[in-house]
C-alpha cells in the first residue's frame, strides 16, 4: 500500500502489515517508530536491513527536537533512543557522534541499570522523559532518517523535480523498474527512493 500527501511530503509505504510508520519531518530529518518491539540490537540490525545506510535510532540534541520526537509517539509503550554510554562507561552520547549537552532524565535517571537510553511519551512529570534500560528490553523504536540535500546528484533525467506531473512520472517509472536512480544510497531501487524523491520535491528542488 502506498499513501501520499504531495503538499507536505507525508507518506506511509507499506506492506499489508507495516513494521514502521513515518509520523513526523523536520528541516534535515524524517522521523518514524516501529510497529515490533525489539531488543536494542534487534533494532540496529532492522534498520541496517531496512533502511539506507545514514538511518539511526533517533538523537534529539535539542529541546526542540524532543518535543519534535516525542509529540507524534503512542502515549504508553517506551522507544529506544540512540543515546548511550556503551562508549565510556557513564559518559552518554549519541550513536552518530554528535555532540549536544541537551539531556531529559526522569527524576531518578541515569538509573546505572543499563547502557542503553528509551524516551517515554507516557511519564507523568514531563511526557518523554528518558529512562535508562539495558538493551535486552523489548520495546518499541524511533528511527531517524537525515533528508538528503536538494542537489541529488544521481537523480537521473528526464525526471527532473519540477512539478506533482513530475512526481507521477517518477513513481510510474519506479513501478516499472524503469529507473536506477539510487537516492537514498542503498544500492538499490526501492520505497525509500521514492520518499527521497518526494522529500527533494517538497523542498522545492529542481
Amino acid at each position: 500500500m502506498l499513501v501520499l500527501n504531495i503538499g507536505v511530503a507525508a507518506f506511509i509505504i507499506a506492506a499489508s502489515q507495516p513494521e514502521f510508520i513515518f509520523y513526523e519531518e523536520s528541516d534535515e530529518s524524517r522521523y518514524y517508530y516501529t510497529l515490533e518491539r525489539r531488543t536494542v540490537f534487534e533494532t540496529v540490525d532492522f534498520i541496517e536491513s531496512n533502511f539506507g545506510a545514514s538511518a539511526h535510532l533517533v538523537t534529539i540534541t535539542d529541546e526542540f527536537e524532543q518535543v519534535l520526537v516525542n509529540r507524534g509517539l503512542p502515549f504508553g509503550p517506551l522507544f529506544w533512543i540512540g543515546y548511550t554510554d556503551t562508549f565510556q562507561e557513564g559518559n552518554f552520547g549519541w550513536v552518530t557522534g554528535e555532540g549536544s549537552n541537551f539531556e531529559f532524565w526522569a527524576s531518578s535517571e541515569p538509573s546505572g541499570d543499563g547502557d542503553f537510553v528509551a524516551i517515554d511519551p507516557a511519564s507523568s512529570f514531563r511526557p518523554g522523559e528518558w529512562v535508562n534500560l539495558d538493551g535486552q528490553e523489548r520495546i518499541f523504536a524511533v528511527i531517524e532518517e537525515p533528508i538528503p540535500p536538494c542537489n541529488v546528484a544521481d537523480l537521473e533525467k528526464p525526471f527532473e523535480i519540477l512539478d506533482s506531473v513530475d512526481v507521477m512520472e517518477f513513481l510510474d517509472a519506479v513501478q516499472l523498474g524503469k529507473t536506477s536512480a539510487d537516492l537514498d544510497g542503498s544500492g538499490q531501487l526501492d520505497f525509500f527512493d521514492v520518499i527521497t524523491y518526494l522529500g527533494v520535491f517538497d523542498a522545492g528542488c529542481s
